[in-house]
């Protein structure tokens, strides 16, 4: 039997950026986006977004699965506040010129 759990490669997730209310910036990964929201708003999804308090989801992105949704969180995340920045404005720019 395999360790590899083949059900990984059907589910997709999303990297996503939070702001908090000290506006500090935390990023996670989800493969429900809106049930971990709510759970960051409800003071339940992490000790990070609990202490900081839950503003807003600022970005997000899909992902074909957990695996490479977790190397992106790492990528997001080792490039550092200025990185996340960018990618809200780009983001920001995208979602309004849909509207």
């Amino acid at each position: 039997m395999s360790d590899y759990d083949f059900n990984d490669l059907k589910q997709e997730c999303y990297v996503y950026i939070i702001k908090c209310k000290d506006n500090t910036l935390y990023t996670g990964i989800s493969c429900n986006l809106l049930e971990r929201i709510t759970d960051h708003k409800a003071g339940l999804g992490s000790r990070y977004t609990k202490r900081q308090g839950f503003d807003s989801l600022v970005y997000f992105e899909r992902c074909s699965n957990r695996s490479t949704a977790l190397r992106r969180e790492r990528e997001i995340k080792s490039k550092g506040v200025r990185y996340k920045h960018l990618l809200i404005n780009n983001f920001r720019r995208y979602v309004f010129l849909l509207k």
